[in-house]
C-alpha cells in the first residue's frame, strides 16, 4: 500500500497519514486523534463548523480540527467515533457532545465552561 499524501491538522500534535487510493487510515492516525482533548470533525465548506470554531475561539481554548475530507474519513467512520453523521461533530475530553447547536446550548446554559474546565 502506497501512502501518497501527508495531511496535518490545524493545531498539529502529530502527523496524520491517509491513503487516498483506498480511503483507509494508517495505523497511527487513530492514536494521534485520540490524544486530542477537544476535537472538531469538520469540512472546509461547513458554515456551522466555522461557528463552532468561533465559539471555542471566543472561550480562548485550543482545539484540534479534523477535516474529514482532507484525511479521507467517511461519515460512517466519523459516526463510529462521535455518534453523529453530520459536521461538525465536537468531542470534549472523549465525550461526544454533538454539533454546533449542541455546543451553543451547552454554552447558553453554562455547562460548556464546566466541560472545558475538566
Amino acid at each position: 500500500m502506497e501512502w501518497n499524501k501527508q495531511i496535518w491538522t490545524k493545531y498539529r500534535l502529530g502527523d496524520i497519514f491517509c491513503c487516498f487510493e483506498c480511503r483507509k487510515f494508517s495505523a497511527g492516525t487513530k492514536d494521534i486523534i485520540d490524544q486530542m482533548s477537544i476535537k472538531i470533525y469538520s469540512t472546509s465548506w461547513c458554515g456551522p463548523c466555522k461557528f463552532a470554531k468561533r465559539l471555542l475561539d471566543s472561550k480562548g481554548v485550543s482545539y484540534d480540527e479534523i477535516d474529514i475530507e482532507k484525511i479521507g474519513m467517511s461519515r460512517e467512520e466519523m459516526a463510529s467515533l462521535t455518534g453523529g453523521m453530520s459536521v461538525p461533530q465536537i468531542v470534549i475530553n472523549d465525550e461526544p457532545i454533538g454539533g454546533y447547536e449542541d455546543l451553543w446550548t451547552l454554552d447558553q446554559n453554562g455547562e460548556l465552561d464546566q466541560k472545558l474546565a475538566d
